[in-house]
């Protein structure tokens, strides 16, 4: 709880522009941003990682695949499947190389709403070898055989 706390005020004092006790702020980077979002991730508080994500990009940082990985999952987690997915489109949209979180996160992202073909986008279908190495392209393959399942 106390930790949830101390990372509201950080969004808040990030968000605002403003440094403790009304001081300037430092300048925000990747870094700094990415560890936030991943706490908002680990407490399920989409809302504030959604708005440091939209403030970091405002500030013109863009987000690398740890933050998208972040930001991917706790949409998933809280239900918010449709955004998850189009945080997903929109790294792949940027050329930013996901990695086996990106698509765990992501394919967890459509087993709470999106569906098997969802699953298969996501994916890339054939294309998926050559992103990801044998050994994670056969766990997606195995993962989206349960969706279908499931379906």
């Amino acid at each position: 709880m106390v930790e949830m706390r101390a990372t509201r005020l950080a969004v808040d004092t990030i968000a605002s522009g403003r440094g403790g006790h009304g001081s300037p702020s430092a300048q925000a980077d990747l870094m700094t941003y990415s560890t936030l979002i991943s706490a908002c991730e680990k407490g399920a508080q989409c809302d504030h990682a959604l708005r440091l994500l939209g403030h970091m990009r405002a500030q013109q940082i863009s987000p690398d695949t740890f933050t998208y990985n972040c930001i991917i999952s706790v949409c998933a987690k809280v239900m918010r499947w449709e955004e998850a997915l189009e945080q997903f489109d929109e790294m792949v949209a940027e050329g930013i190389q996901g990695d086996l979180h990106t698509y765990n996160a992501a394919l967890n992202a459509c087993e709470k709403g999106a569906g098997w073909e969802r699953a298969e986008q996501v994916s890339g279908g054939d294309s998926l070898q050559g992103r990801l190495d044998a050994g994670m392209a056969a766990a997606l393959r195995f993962a989206l055989q349960s969706l279908s399942a499931d379906s």
